[in-house]
C-alpha cells in the first residue's frame, strides 16, 4: 500500500511540476529587434521582469583614430519592469579583453513594442581616454512561422517594372474582410536592398477591415535583418480587381549618419470571380486606462467611423464580457476590463432608418491585449 501511495505522490509531483513549468513559460512574452539598425536585439519579459536580454552594439568611436568593435552584451540578472520601463546595465569584455560598460534603457508602448537606448563606453584599443556612444534599440513580438496559403482569393498581377521588385500582393477576401495578406515590404537604403515581408497572419493583424471596399494596414515588422520595419498598406478592391500602395520605412547607420531609408509600391491583384461589396464602418479599437496610481481602471476605447449604408450605431461585444453600442464618428470606452489579458471583440453594425434598426452587418472580429502596469502609457484625453 505504501509502495502505491509513493507512486501516486510521485506522480502527483510531476503533474505540479509540469503544470507550473507550462504555466510560468506561458507568461513569458519574447521580443526580437536590432541595436542601431542592424546588430540584432532579443528580450524576454515575465511576470514585469526582464529575464533575459542580448544585443550587438555598432562600433564604439573613440577620441583618435581608432574604435571598439561591436560587442555582444548581455544580461546577467533579471530586471524589474516599473510602468514600462526598465533599465538594465552590466560589463562585457572587448576584443582585446578591456572591459566595456552599458546601460540600456526602455519602454514598453501600449502597442507591445520596446523602443530605447544603450549606451557602452571603455578604454580605446591603444593608448589613453576613452571610446563611447549610445545606439539606438527596438524590439516587437516577432511573427509566427505561419506561411501563406498556396492558393488565394486575391492573387498578385502587378504589371512588371525594369529593376525593381515585385510588391506580390496576395490575399484571401471572404465574408467581409481580409486575411491572409502577404507583401513585399523592402526597402531601399542607397544601392543596398533590406528584404523585408508582411504576412498578416503570422503579425496577428487578421482579420483586416474592409468597408466599401477601402482596406489599410499599419504595422511594424523585422526584415531580414530583423531591423524593425514600418509598413503601411491601403488598397481598394472593386470587382474582381483590388489595387492599392505599400510604403515602408525603416533607418540606416551611415558611419554614424541616421539615413531614412523608403520604398513606395503600387499594386494590383486580381480575383477569379467578383466579390460582393462589404462593411458599413470602419472602426478604431485601443487600450485605454482612466483613474490615478493604484487605482487605474481598464478599458478599451471604441469609436466607429467612415460609416455608409444608413449605419449610425456599432455594437462592440467582448466574448464574454461586456458590450457597448457606439454612434458613429463617436469615442466610448469598453468595459471596465481585466488588464494583462487578450480578448475577442466581436462587432457588428447597425443599420437604421428613420431611427429603427432595419439590418444587423458583421465587421471583423478584433482580437486584441490589454495591457496593464506592464506597458509606458501615454496621458490620453478623458473618454465617456
Amino acid at each position: 500500500m505504501r509502495g502505491h501511495a509513493l507512486t501516486l505522490l510521485v506522480a502527483l509531483a510531476v503533474v505540479v511540476a509540469f503544470l507550473t513549468a507550462s504555466a510560468n513559460g506561458s507568461s513569458a512574452t519574447g521580443y526580437k529587434g536590432d541595436v542601431d539598425y542592424w546588430g540584432a536585439l532579443t528580450v524576454s519579459i515575465d511576470n514585469n521582469q526582464v529575464t533575459a536580454l542580448q544585443g550587438r552594439s555598432g562600433g564604439i568611436p573613440c577620441a583618435g583614430p581608432s574604435e571598439i568593435n561591436p560587442v555582444l552584451f548581455s544580461l546577467a540578472a533579471p530586471v524589474p519592469v516599473v510602468d514600462g520601463k526598465f533599465h538594465a546595465q552590466g560589463t562585457v569584455l572587448d576584443d582585446y579583453r578591456h572591459p566595456i560598460q552599458w546601460s540600456l534603457d526602455a519602454s514598453i508602448s501600449v502597442a507591445r513594442a520596446i523602443f530605447g537606448t544603450v549606451s557602452l563606453s571603455g578604454p580605446p584599443p591603444t593608448g589613453s581616454g576613452t571610446c563611447s556612444r549610445s545606439f539606438r534599440v527596438a524590439a516587437i513580438i516577432p511573427p509566427t512561422s505561419a506561411l501563406p496559403p498556396q492558393h488565394t482569393t486575391f492573387v498578385d498581377a502587378t504589371p512588371p517594372s525594369s529593376g525593381g521588385t515585385a510588391p506580390d500582393v496576395n490575399f484571401d477576401f471572404r465574408h467581409g474582410v481580409i486575411t491572409h495578406l502577404s507583401a513585399n515590404a523592402t526597402t531601399m537604403c542607397g544601392q543596398s536592398v533590406m528584404g523585408a515581408r508582411l504576412y498578416s497572419t503570422a503579425y496577428h493583424l487578421d482579420p483586416i477591415q474592409v468597408n466599401g471596399g477601402r482596406f489599410r494596414i499599419v504595422s511594424n515588422v523585422l526584415d531580414d535583418y530583423s531591423v524593425v520595419t514600418h509598413v503601411v498598406v491601403a488598397g481598394r478592391i472593386v470587382g474582381k480587381t483590388a489595387t492599392g500602395t505599400i510604403d515602408s520605412s525603416r533607418s540606416w547607420d551611415v558611419n554614424g549618419t541616421i539615413v531614412l531609408c523608403r520604398q513606395h509600391y503600387r499594386f494590383r491583384a486580381l480575383a477569379s470571380r467578383p466579390t460582393v461589396r462589404s462593411g458599413g464602418a470602419f472602426y478604431d479599437l485601443q487600450p485605454y486606462r482612466y483613474g490615478h496610481s493604484g487605482a487605474f481602471q481598464y478599458y478599451f476605447a471604441v469609436e466607429p467611423r467612415a460609416c455608409t449604408d444608413h449605419v449610425s450605431e456599432v455594437r462592440f461585444s467582448v466574448v464574454g464580457g461586456p458590450s457597448r453600442t457606439v454612434p458613429c464618428n463617436a469615442r466610448r470606452k469598453l468595459g471596465p476590463l481585466q488588464p494583462k489579458r487578450n480578448y475577442h471583440v466581436r462587432v457588428i453594425a447597425l443599420h437604421t432608418r428613420h431611427g429603427k434598426v432595419v439590418a444587423h452587418s458583421q465587421l471583423a472580429d478584433a482580437f486584441a491585449y490589454l495591457p496593464g502596469d506592464d506597458a509606458n502609457w501615454v496621458p490620453a484625453p478623458r473618454v465617456p
